[in-house]
């Protein structure tokens, strides 16, 4: 059941059969962009349209099954700002076409919106795990090549097909994007999690099922957040940078440059610290960037592509490019597209530039460069480019036309595998550590993470409709900041429920994958895995405060780190999250008594030289993937974690370790990437990472 909770003063709403209504009919009116053709209105609620019209004026909207019969109607009134909403009662799910209209003055030709569904209506967000589209999942294309049998039961509303920034204050309206029926063509870029999330929901409900996109890559939680949200919240730095788009005070003013100095300060000597431990080899680097290095030992590598190993770190790239005597003594425009994250270019042993580490987004950088005409010999000429990088998969991550040595109009090609490349250092696991994130919210007006720009501009124009709930991908860009993300949970749920006037909004959440870019060997084998110790790990601990989001009313969420991949943070297989998205969205907002979820602890205790945990959410049994399940350790009061074995007794698991004979906290699936973990109930939901203190056993 979806309730609802309506705000005074938005309009004036009369139905129809009501008292004589003394406005005039609208002679000027129209209906917000997010209604539309083929579209889906959410059923089991008030149905609410809107719109603009003269102020004062009144509008009649009518809503009638195309096949014919008795039409639903309501009035209502613009109020003074001109804005105006009809309620319409409610309506049960059904696939048959329906068609609205909107009537003003009788000399004004009606608006009309054909092929209406009423069913369920779902807002799929986050960052670029629910952006990831569907024909680059696995199984994408076959999904796309069956999903006309989904054209009369899904809809489809794309955001993200026109992404759109708003830091000076919410957009009414979005621009040039329509709802549309699903089809090959235009699910294939739609996101992969959203549109597997409704193909499991229209099966499992057997209703029309509606789907609006809107998310943005590596986004973090504060920019899906109103700006009046974090002013009821007292989120201090947000509002400090935030009041940019509306005008500082001379002490805000002064107190934005003052944060801004020391979070530049912090930074640097972070980075510079990180780049001060590797300083010899750094030394022993000093001549690689000159023309007459011998670099013939060095492996030859292609451009673009990643770096070896999916290492972290820094990586030497040299090129010997033969000029034509023409082009001796001219300006020339080396161009490398992007580079992830860092890059120091060097053109015959002269420094070009390069965006490092302080740069606020340098990975997002296209890297062109002007060689200045004195640098530019005829025949042999030598390009060198340090690439570092410090997170995840970096390299030359430019299309191959985007790589080029151009003289005006004339363009000497890049790309292709006449690099070589060498190490100068590798990075340990340790490093490099969490970087000071004071500066993190210090963010310009065009950036994706100023704060409430994302909401202001992909989410307000659709608080005008009526939803059935929410499902989020989001968190890989706040595990740095992890403390306080619980509190933007509750903080953005808050937000959005009060927004879309639905106190119960369902919130349902994907828990992070698995990922951890510094495997090597072969990071697909589990024994890989047990070979490195257990460790603290940033993105284990974000997963546990996710879970404790679950304690906020009306949420769910879906364990993921089985489906990870450990140098990829973009898993592939995203039908699987949709399909776990949905078993929670069943129960949570439709009260489907099925179990949607994993194994949880419900009670550990300590029997002597062993741990003993008893599971809730078991469905039918506890199973391991592999002959005992894994991925458990144990600790002693030395706080030293140990891997342990595990052997599943009904209902519970006994873990034990000689290494630790006296236990008295146990961990499950906590790491990074959890590779021996694979505890699930038979209904095929994996247990839910934790880590837990045991009690005596009595």
């Amino acid at each position: 059941m979806i309730k609802r909770i309506f705000l005074l003063g938005t309009a004036v709403l009369l139905a129809a059969g009501c008292a004589t209504d003394p406005a005039l009919p609208a002679e000027q009116f129209r209906v917000h962009r997010v209604f539309g053709d083929h579209m889906v209105l959410q059923a089991g609620c008030d149905l609410r349209i809107s719109g603009q019209a003269e102020p004062g004026r009144r509008v009649e909207v009518r809503l009638q099954p195309e096949t014919g019969g008795e039409p639903a109607t309501a009035m209502a009134v613009a109020d003074e700002r001109g804005n105006w909403e009809a309620v319409l009662p409610p309506r049960e799910p059904s696939f048959t076409p329906h068609r609205l209209t909107v009537h003003g003055a009788p000399t004004v030709p009606p608006l009309e919106f054909r092929d209406l569904l009423i069913g369920e209506v779902w807002l799929c967000s986050g960052q670029s795990n629910m952006e990831f589209g569907l024909r680059g999942a696995e199984g994408g294309e076959k999904a796309i090549a069956d999903a006309e049998q989904d054209r009369g039961r899904i809809r489809l509303l794309n955001l993200n097909s026109r992404k759109v920034l708003a830091p000076e204050g919410p957009r009414s309206e979005i621009e040039d994007v329509h709802w549309t029926e699903c089809t090959p063509e235009t699910v294939k870029n739609f996101s992969a999690v959203a549109y597997f999330f409704g193909h499991e929901l229209a099966r499992r409900l057997d209703r029309p099922i509606g789907l609006i996109h809107s998310s943005w890559g590596g986004s973090r939680i504060e920019a899906w957040i109103s700006r009046d949200q974090l002013l009821r919240d007292g989120v201090e730095t947000e509002l400090l940078i935030q009041a940019q788009a509306t005008g500082l005070t001379p002490a805000q003013e002064q107190a934005l440059e003052q944060l801004r100095t020391q979070c530049d300060e912090t930074y640097h000597r972070w980075w510079q610290q990180l780049f001060r431990a590797h300083a010899a080899e750094t030394a022993a680097a000093a001549t690689w960037k000159n023309p007459d290095f011998d670099d013939h030992a060095w492996e030859t590598a292609p451009v673009p592509g990643t770096l070896p190993g999916h290492l972290d770190g820094a990586v030497w790239y040299r090129r010997t490019v033969e000029l034509p005597p023409e082009w001796a003594g001219s300006d020339l425009q080396l161009a490398l597209g992007r580079i992830d994250d860092c890059d120091e270019t060097y053109f015959n042993g002269e420094k070009l530039g390069g965006a490092m580490p302080d740069h606020p987004a340098p990975w997002a950088v296209n890297r062109r460069y002007r060689v200045p005409a004195r640098l530019v010999r005829p025949g042999r000429n030598v390009i060198a480019v340090r690439v570092v990088d410090l997170n995840g998969a970096g390299g030359f991550f430019a299309r191959p036309e985007e790589l080029y040595l151009a003289r005006g109009d004339q363009k000497l090609p890049l790309a292709g595998a006449d690099w070589r490349r060498h190490t100068e250092f590798a990075l340990g696991r340790d490093e490099p550590g969490r970087p000071p994130l004071a500066g993190d919210l210090v963010k310009s007006l065009r950036d994706p993470n100023f704060p409430s720009t994302l909401f202001n501009g992909m989410l307000h124009p659709l608080t005008v409709l009526d939803l059935a709930g929410v499902i989020w991908y989001q968190g890989e860009s706040n595990v740095g900041a992890r403390s306080c993300y619980p509190e933007r949970t509750a903080s953005l749920l808050r937000d959005w429920r009060r927004r879309w006037r639905n106190p119960e909004l369902p919130f349902i959440f994907t828990q992070l994958a698995g990922y951890d870019s510094r495997a090597s060997d072969d990071p697909a084998s589990p024994v890989y895995w047990r070979k490195l110790p257990p460790e603290e790990s940033d993105w284990a601990e974000f997963r546990d405060l996710q879970t404790s989001c679950l304690k906020l009313p009306g949420t769910g969420m879906a364990v993921t780190y089985d489906l990870g991949n450990c140098t990829d943070i973009h898993p592939r297989n995203k039908r699987t999250v949709g399909e776990r998205l949905a078993a929670e969205a069943a129960r949570v907002a439709y009260g489907d008594d099925r179990i949607s979820s994993g194994p949880a602890p419900e009670k550990v205790t300590v029997q002597g030289d062993r741990v003993r945990i008893r599971f809730a959410r078991v469905g039918s049994g506890l199973v391991a993937r592999g002959d005992q399940p894994g991925g458990f350790a144990l600790a002693g009061a030395d706080g030293k974690w140990v891997w342990a074995q595990a052997v599943i007794d009904g209902d519970e698991v006994v873990v034990r370790t000689p290494e630790v004979p006296q236990p008295v906290a146990v961990r499950y699936a906590w790491s990074s990437y959890p590779g021996t973990a694979d505890l699930y109930n038979r209904e095929g939901f994996p247990a839910l990472p934790f880590q837990a203190q045991a009690r005596n056993a009595r």
